[in-house]
């Protein structure tokens, strides 16, 4: 995006060491590239709502948001906002930031929210009595599950606000889609497999043969943010650069409602 499309690129990093260092890994490749680095923390709402005022203050809009942080097999540990980690930093601190961005993507010519979920949101489990497992996160915690809710939110309140935004006749696009597996990316470093020395010595090479490139990884969400073919395109979920089926779960829209509804509540947002 910042080389070939020459996209200002607002990097919005939790590290600002790992950043920086990102930053100048790309300038040295493309001397031209518009990078611009702001601190971005989504277990905090806070550094959320400090990362919008920045960029309010900064920019008249905002053409793409790609909504990429994540964790898995992240310990069990509870948030200062009072919330699971898997399920604050993988989606309600992205429903945050969008929300408070929509004004921005509002003003583009055609604004696109793009929202990074896993092929794993296929094993999540949602109940329309609890749908943000708030209540029930605690007893028989597993990382891989809280993952896997967490990444069904993504895809279940994309479709959502997409349907939301064209009721309101609103020429911004929301979609969600998977990379797939990709290495170097340290995505998995907490993984059980990850911190078993002999199992690591094992399997990685394995793992690292049948995984993507980060260049391989990032297709889907080149395409969704500059393809004119999608202009009108939204509520899709996409894998491989092409639009995908979902579950039967994922396309519950009255449970996809509650959802919605309970994430406004939870971030005490208007409905």
């Amino acid at each position: 995006l910042a080389g070939r499309r020459s996209a200002h690129v607002i990097m919005a990093c939790r590290n600002p060491d790992k950043a920086d260092q990102a930053r100048q890994s790309i300038v040295r490749e493309l001397p031209g590239a518009e990078l611009e680095l702001l601190a971005l923390d989504l277990r905090s709402f806070d550094s959320v709502r400090r990362f919008v005022r920045e960029v309010q203050a900064r920019h008249a809009k905002v053409d793409v948001l790609i909504n990429n942080a994540g964790i898995i097999f992240h310990p069990q540990e509870r948030t200062a906002d009072g919330f699971e980690a898997h399920l604050q930093c993988n989606y309600l601190g992205h429903f945050l930031l969008t929300q408070l961005l929509l004004p921005l993507l509002g003003r583009s010519e055609q604004g696109r929210v793009i929202n990074v979920a896993a092929h794993g949101y296929t094993a999540g489990k949602m109940t329309i009595e609890d749908p943000l497992n708030i209540g029930s996160w605690a007893p028989g915690f597993h990382a891989r599950d809280a993952f896997a809710h967490s990444k069904l939110a993504v895809v279940m309140a994309s479709r959502q606000l997409a349907a939301r935004l064209r009721k309101a006749k609103s020429t911004i696009t929301v979609n969600s889609c998977s990379p797939g597996l990709v290495r170097g990316t340290e995505h998995l470093r907490h993984s059980p497999i990850m911190r078993a020395l002999f199992a690591r010595t094992l399997t990685y090479p394995w793992m690292w043969l049948f995984m993507k490139s980060p260049y391989q990884g990032i297709q889907t969400m080149v395409r969704l943010a500059t393809d004119p073919a999608l202009r009108d395109t939204s509520g899709e979920y996409f894998n491989d650069c092409e639009i995908t089926e979902i579950t039967e779960l994922a396309k519950d829209d009255q449970l996809g409602e509650k959802l919605f509804k309970e994430t406004l509540k939870a971030l005490k947002l208007p409905q």
